[in-house]
């Protein structure tokens, strides 16, 4: 949190005289970044302490001006000519500071720092080398003392709902759990760091979209600190390293009825209510803020019955904003969900260009065709469109069931889901599911690239792909120096196949609708055989397959492709494709021709053929089928799990999961296998349906 000078009533100059320009840092491992609002009589110290770091090589430092009415960017432009000044045509408080600044960032590391902090170079070495060799550490900060008292700064829990009302009512034992990071103590992880000075490596600060713009001042490291954590980084104290904040010499000057300051009650009660809400609810947060209000009034009354030094802690509270959020600045991420249905013609030709531009979006079930055509044909399905509406940034397409319970377009039959957008790009995840009115959303096929969904992973699994850019001979050498029997398999099978029949035709697409419905006919067969939920007894699957057949272009496409022994259908595959990657789909073979693997036959042939069109990868899916295993030549990690935001169905839901795992641990199992199966076919065929 940057505290200004004219808000803690300092008045020296400590600028020193002004220090001669330095060489550029130019392969700096870090760029600090400060944000200075009316800070003429602090920054000085905190830019003479970087300007050996700066000559060093070891930082770059970019200042970010909020408009100041003090001269501090005139100040910092004539004494330190060697930093990188950004000045801001207004105050658009820290947190949009620091992202104004991150902007000028190509340093693996970030150091936001406050203006009236100092640190050593050798400080600042000591923090860069705690994060060598620990890849998953998003954040560390040093013990921070305060030279007045020989304090250090507390580092520990994040503020939650009921540590806030527990603080107001006095007990101590239920309040967030927080001790000093002191100096020279051994590196330990914690929840949270305060934000007057950290170090955060820039691919996890962008992987999380920075910090929230809604916060101007207060909340926003907490906020950012939370969301690492929730995307699987790590934070930690790093005692090694210290650091100095001038500005607590003056913050216990400052008397208040609320002891923060009076510059302080507006952002600080804000920013406090909108970060509770955003992470807990609205509801969570009007409750917590009741709360807080009745133990001050209690806590006043208590002391007038005893006849104590009334403190008027209830009075002094409700003259900050109460259920009050802070005012939205103008560039936050705005999302809007609309029904498939409603998107238009911009927005579907936006999403495709970010389809092509970004390679981890290949799949075609990336491509806006897939739930375009889903869309068209169940009213559940949906878009968040995330950024201005005229201008979307990225799209999250999902399927939205009663209670708020979400899943991915096309439910199990999607092998990849995830939000479309750029490379680099980040939104916060408890956000979007607001946006789109999602108590929950489970996911099976989520790619792992996408980093922002890291903490809801319950468990990684494998998508099988085969690499088809060599076509067949190409692959056949892959699967040899993976493992020599199963491209003799393949050779074998062909052998035989070819022995025994006089032609044997490959046909990449087949336009004959009457070939589908064969392949459609043998599946509904393969499932009720198995006793699983037949697919093809839903409408809307059968129409779905339907129009992906029907739809043929440069870059998507449904694929039918057919293998014909002596001009009889031997086996038959309806997938799609997009402009690289083929998606291996729904296979069958007619079973007279079992010994001769037809479906293997017609996979060898799809890879022979995927060059010829541009198709660089064959994607199997997900699953432990045996074949996956044997023939692929790759994978990609994908992660299953669910989103959930507090909400009654949600706990209903766990109330239920968890139930249900007691009785398969509980000597009633035998009793209810049976209801039981009955049940999990039921909520199989309305997941489908």
């Amino acid at each position: 949190m940057i505290q200004s000078a004219a808000a803690l009533g300092t008045g020296t100059d400590p600028a020193g005289p002004a220090v001669s320009p330095l060489a550029p840092a130019a392969e700096a491992p870090v760029t600090v970044v400060i944000v200075t609002y009316a800070s003429s009589g602090t920054v000085g110290n905190a830019l003479e302490s970087l300007a050996a770091a700066h000559e060093e090589g070891i930082a770059r430092v970019v200042v970010v001006d909020n408009a100041s009415p003090d001269g501090t960017a005139d100040l910092i432009a004539l004494k330190h000519p060697w930093v990188d000044l950004v000045r801001s045509p207004e105050n658009l408080g820290y947190g949009r500071g620091c992202n104004l600044g991150f902007e000028r960032v190509r340093t693996p590391f970030v150091l936001f720092m406050n203006a009236d902090v100092v640190i050593a170079p050798d400080d600042l070495r000591e923090l860069l080398r705690f994060h060598q060799g620990r890849d998953r550490v998003g954040m560390t900060a040093p013990a921070t003392r305060f030279p007045w008292n020989d304090l250090f700064q507390p580092v520990g829990d994040a503020l939650t709902p009921w540590s806030m009302v527990a603080t107001a009512s006095g007990l101590p034992r239920q309040a967030p759990k927080r001790r000093p990071l002191r100096s020279g103590e051994a590196p330990f992880r914690t929840d949270w760091l305060c934000g007057a000075i950290m170090l955060v490596r820039s691919d996890a600060f962008r992987a999380v979209g920075g910090f929230d713009p809604r916060f101007f001042l207060y909340f926003e490291e907490t906020d950012l600190c939370r969301r690492l954590n929730a995307a699987g980084w790590e934070l930690w104290g790093v005692g090694a390293a210290t650091a100095l904040h001038l500005a607590g010499a003056s913050a216990r000057q400052v008397d208040t009825a609320l002891g923060l300051g009076h510059c302080l009650n507006d952002h600080y009660f804000r920013s406090r209510y909108y970060y509770l809400a955003k992470h807990y609810g609205p509801l969570a947060a009007a409750v917590s803020e009741t709360g807080e209000l009745m133990a001050k009034g209690s806590r006043d009354l208590l002391r007038a019955v005893l006849h104590r030094p009334a403190k008027h802690e209830l009075k002094s509270r409700l003259q900050a904003p109460v259920f009050s959020r802070p005012s939205t600045p103008s560039d936050p991420l705005k999302i809007t969900a609309l029904p498939a249905r409603d998107l238009t013609e911009s927005h579907w030709a936006r999403w495709e260009e970010i389809h092509r531009g970004n390679p981890d979006l290949d799949s075609p079930y990336f491509h806006p065709e897939f739930t375009r055509i889903v869309g068209s044909l169940r009213p559940d399905v949906f878009v968040a469109v995330l950024g201005p509406l005229k201008d979307p940034r990225g799209f999250f397409p999902y399927q939205r069931r009663r209670f708020g319970f979400g899943a991915p377009v096309g439910s199990r039959l999607s092998d990849f889901h995830g939000v479309i957008a750029p490379r680099g790009a980040a939104f916060d995840v408890p956000e979007l599911m607001r946006a789109c009115r999602l108590s929950s959303w489970d996911f099976h096929a989520l790619p792992e690239v996408q980093a922002s969904f890291a903490s809801h992973v319950a468990r990684t699994v494998e998508s099988h792909f085969i690499d088809a850019r060599g076509g067949l001979e190409g692959y056949e050498d892959a699967l040899r120096r993976l493992s020599s029997s199963q491209a003799q398999r393949l050779r074998s099978w062909r052998r035989k196949a070819e022995k025994e029949f006089k032609k044997i035709e490959f046909v990449p697409h087949v336009t004959d609708p009457k070939v589908l419905e064969t392949l459609l006919e043998w599946k509904s067969r393969q499932y009720r055989e198995s006793g699983t939920v037949d697919n093809w007894s839903f409408g809307w699957m059968r129409d779905l397959v339907q129009r992906l057949h029907a739809r043929q272009g440069g870059d998507f496409a449904g694929m039918l492709s057919a293998l014909y022994f002596d001009g009889e259908l031997a086996a038959v595959h309806m997938g799609m494709r997009s402009r690289d990657a083929w998606h291996w789909w729904f296979p069958r073979f007619d079973e007279r021709f079992e010994d001769f693997r037809p479906g293997m036959l017609l996979l060898s042939r799809i890879v022979e053929h995927a060059p010829k069109i541009g198709v660089k990868r064959i994607d199997l899916g997900y699953g432990d089928e045996v074949y996956k295993l044997r023939f692929r030549t790759g994978a990609i990690p994908v992660g299953e799990g669910r989103v959930e935001m507090a909400s009654i169905p949600s706990a209903v839901r766990r109330w239920r999961e968890g139930l249900e795992s007691w009785v398969r641990r509980s000597p009633l199992l035998s009793l209810a296998r049976i209801p039981g199966r009955l049940f999990k076919r039921l909520e199989t065929w309305n997941r489908y349906r």
